[in-house]
């Protein structure tokens, strides 16, 4: 997750054709290796500024934002019956201990998440987050339920504005 600004600062895989076919070229230096080489939500610096790693399973998601406009949850599915019974079970899920927490400064209003193999000039498929500037913690949540379910909840909530 970026903030919209820094995208074109984000290094993905590099595609190259050999035999016409596209390999990726993973620089080890790139953001996306540096992305990879870690778990969990954590933040990582790209540009002059910072966005939100996620490395779990690659997942649907959706944006819930908070009737106040200063938070809201990105709900994620690795897998389950669709949309509307993912966002059935979230009262369930919200009650699970969070596995990880992260603070952030966010400075701008407009955030996007993709997928980060893709080098942030040639993103065209983005979920669009609005957030409030300022302080915020985003608790990590996972909710397993193997005969129907999996997801992952991030929530964030303001600390302070800016």
């Amino acid at each position: 997750m970026l903030p919209l600004s820094l995208a074109p600062n984000w290094t993905g895989i590099k595609q190259s054709l050999t035999d016409g076919t596209a390999v990726a070229e993973p620089d080890a230096g790139s953001d996306y290796a540096r992305a990879c080489s870690r778990t969990g939500c954590f933040t990582l610096p790209v540009g002059c500024g910072e966005g939100i790693v996620y490395s779990e399973e690659p997942f649907s998601a959706t944006w819930l934002a908070s009737s106040a406009g200063a938070g809201g949850c990105l709900v994620g599915y690795v897998y389950g019956p669709g949309e509307e019974m993912i966002l059935s079970i979230l009262p369930t899920a919200m009650e699970q201990k969070p596995f990880d927490a992260i603070t952030i400064d966010m400075s701008d209003h407009k955030y996007i998440i993709f997928d980060s193999a893709i080098p942030g000039t040639e993103v065209e498929d983005v979920i669009e987050l609005k957030l409030l500037p300022g302080r915020n913690q985003v608790t990590s949540i996972m909710y397993e339920d193997t005969a129907l379910a999996l997801i992952y909840v991030y929530s964030f909530e303001m600390i302070s504005r800016h």
